[in-house]
């Protein structure tokens, strides 16, 4: 039998009791941090502090509503810490509003909207405030870095009590920041970042002298323009130095970084002057772009087909001309720091921005407004841009609008819908020109006397025309090729003010009329008068070949027939008395015309290429300026009247302009032109 080691058995039991020991301290330390009777008095503490700020500012704020006879109409707002009256920023003091408040808490509790709020960093302390009601600040990290991510200052930590923010980026000597300031909307802890662009010296300078011209006569400079970026480069996030060779750099060549791959990021500051045109034109890499010049861009396809998703317009900059941003598919954020009037100099200075959903504004902004990432003067009188690739299929103009900018929705691509009500008292040109819109309601003050206001709508079916709308103005729907129905409601005289109102509409086969217009009425898609006595719009789109004229019928009107490609032959009796300016030009397939009316006025049938035939009756008194102009089939008139008859007409000194007609046929023989 083998004899037992007692001291292995001793040296097991020691080791076996440790073991429960630790374990056991482990247990009374957990169960410690749990129910710690020192952090549950720092908790109870803490929130019985707060407790009693807010009873105690509840005390101020009844105070306040007593003095002012229950007309408190503000709420208080404190984040200063100011303890001296005497200061400027006691006003926005904690300590004016809480005597007893504790210097321990400041930067930790402040007041929103008569309410105490956290603004501290702890983590601990905002657990023991969950679910407690207190407003909690959002925590900002502010971060400042260069095109490699390192770090130019320090991160910062900032709490906000309100969820609009804005922050400003720090200067930074050999840099200059991409953004002017940061701002939004937070609803959770946010990290901000500003980036900066190195000023680089490794562009290509181009001597310029006293008369703006290039020199490499080093004697002559008097400042330089950038040609370019050289290639060797190593950076891509740059910033155009305000000199060089210690003469100011104040212009940017055209063409100076066409096409090129190198520039991701770039700063232009107020000492350039100008820049010409085409610049950034098809930048394959270009991102984010800060352009503030001296003086308005000028240059023409300045980011066109680039791949410019970001752009901040400085404070200087408030036209854009034509083709600016023209084909940036990736624009998606276009940041407006002007407070003058802005002007789209081109329908297609966004043509094919589709990614543009709305507008942004620099903050503190008093020129402007937005309201859903849609751009208006400051008190929502002018709407100025609606951005391109905005998805909202509908829209309605806001009531305090009382004027839509000229190309405001041009080119816009799901805008389906268009309600302008009666506040408004003026469309700008080109309006809503290459938009996708299909119907549109118009109600609007005054008459439509803007040109091309929907020209090139080519998905537009249906235009409904409120009561005050009776002036059609310069190409106002031209090439609007699926038109198919225009409601007029006015009893206004409708005027149409030129031959191209109607041009390629080829679907417009209905004028209607609403049924309780006493001025005008329709009739199988005509629009007359309600006696019938003028015609005013035939539709452009009617497959008639003839046209019988009502009996009732005296006038003619204004542009009436023009731009129809269906009528072959016209037969205008002596029940007509008047064939009004303009009312068959352009009509491409007539070939016949038969005319006895007392007056043609000027280019009643002008530039109609086909017309063979041109007949004129004995009733004829009357002639205005070339009514024939353009013709190129035919040189002759056949006149059933005689000779002495038809020198007696009345004729416009200028009747025969830019006619081919040379021989008058009369029924006792030939007048020659």
């Amino acid at each position: 039998m083998k004899k037992i080691n007692k001291s292995g058995i001793s040296l097991i039991v020691l080791i076996i009791t440790i073991i429960v020991i630790i374990i056991l301290a482990a247990v009374v330390i957990l169960t410690l941090s749990k129910n710690n009777p020192i952090e549950s008095a720092k908790e109870a503490t803490f929130k019985e502090d707060i407790r009693a700020y807010q009873d105690e500012l509840n005390m101020y704020i009844a105070k306040e509503y007593q003095q002012s006879a229950g007309m408190r109409d503000w709420k208080i707002t404190a984040t200063e810490y100011e303890k001296d009256s005497t200061k400027e920023n006691y006003n926005n003091s904690v300590y004016k509003y809480l005597n007893s408040f504790k210097k321990k808490y400041e930067n930790k509790l402040a007041i929103k909207d008569d309410m105490i709020a956290y603004v501290g960093f702890d983590e601990k302390e905002k657990n023991w405030l969950l679910n407690s009601g207190i407003y909690m600040s959002k925590k900002f990290t502010v971060q400042y870095i260069n095109e490699y991510g390192e770090k130019l200052f320090p991160d910062e930590e900032i709490a906000e009590l309100d969820t609009e923010y804005v922050f400003y980026p720090k200067e930074k000597e050999g840099y200059m920041p991409l953004q002017t300031e940061i701002s939004g909307i937070a609803t959770e802890n946010t990290t901000i970042t500003f980036e900066y662009c190195k000023i680089s010296y490794d562009f290509i300078f181009k001597g310029l002298d006293s008369s703006g011209s290039e020199t490499e006569d080093t004697s002559n400079i008097v400042a330089y323009t950038v040609a370019g970026l050289d290639q060797n480069c190593p950076d891509t996030w740059v910033a155009i130095p305000s000199e060089y060779n210690s003469k100011p750099v104040n212009q940017i060549k055209a063409r100076a970084f066409i096409k090129s791959n190198k520039i991701k990021k770039i700063v232009v500051e107020e000492n350039i002057e100008n820049i010409g045109m085409d610049t950034f034109e098809g930048c394959s890499s270009i991102i984010s772009a800060r352009i503030n010049t001296k003086n308005d861009i000028n240059a023409s396809f300045m980011f066109q087909n680039s791949s410019l998703k970001e752009i901040i317009l400085g404070k200087n900059i408030s036209l854009l001309p034509n083709c600016i941003f023209g084909n940036c598919k990736n624009l998606e954020k276009l940041i407006f720091c002007t407070e003058k009037n802005i002007s789209l100099n081109s329908e297609r200075c966004f043509e094919g921005c589709n990614s543009l959903k709305e507008i942004l504004l620099n903050s503190g902004n008093t020129k402007y407004v937005l309201k859903d990432g849609i751009l208006y003067t400051n008190n929502y009188e002018k709407l100025v841009i609606y951005p391109v690739g905005k998805t909202d299929e509908e829209f309605t103009t806001d009531k305090r609008t009382k004027e839509i900018g000229a190309i405001a929705f041009c080119n816009n691509i799901n805008l389906k819908r268009i309600n302008i009500l009666s506040n408004i008292e003026k469309i700008g040109d080109s309006a809503f020109c290459k938009s996708n819109i299909i119907y549109a309601n118009i109600d609007c003050k005054n008459n439509l006397s803007s040109s091309y206001i929907f020209q090139s709508c080519s998905k537009l079916k249906e235009i409904k025309l409120g009561e005050n709308i009776s002036n059609m103005a310069y190409c106002i729907f031209s090439r609007c090729t699926a038109l198919e129905k225009i409601e007029f409601n006015t009893e206004k005289d409708i005027y149409i003010k030129d031959q191209r109102c109607f041009e390629n509409c080829n679907s417009l086969t209905q004028i209607v009329t609403n049924s309780e217009n006493k001025k005008y009425i329709s009739d199988n898609g005509i629009l007359y008068t309600t006696n019938k006595e003028k015609i005013v719009v035939y539709p452009s789109g009617k497959v008639n070949d003839t046209f019988s004229f009502d009996v009732n019928t005296k006038i003619i009107g204004r542009y009436a027939f023009c731009q129809n490609k269906n009528l072959k032959e016209i037969n205008i009796s002596s029940t007509v008395e008047e064939v009004d300016e303009g009312a068959f030009s352009y009509c491409s397939n007539l070939k016949k015309i038969s005319v006895n009316v007392k007056s043609i006025k000027s280019e009643a049938f002008y530039y109609n290429l086909n017309l063979e035939e041109i007949n004129i009756g004995n009733n004829v008194s009357s002639i205005g300026y070339r009514p024939f102009g353009y013709l190129s089939k035919t040189d002759y008139i056949t006149y059933n009247g005689s000779m002495e008859d038809w020198n007696r007409i009345t004729k416009h000194s200028n009747w025969k302009n830019n006619t081919p007609i040379t021989t008058i046929h009369c029924t006792d023989g030939n007048i020659s032109l």
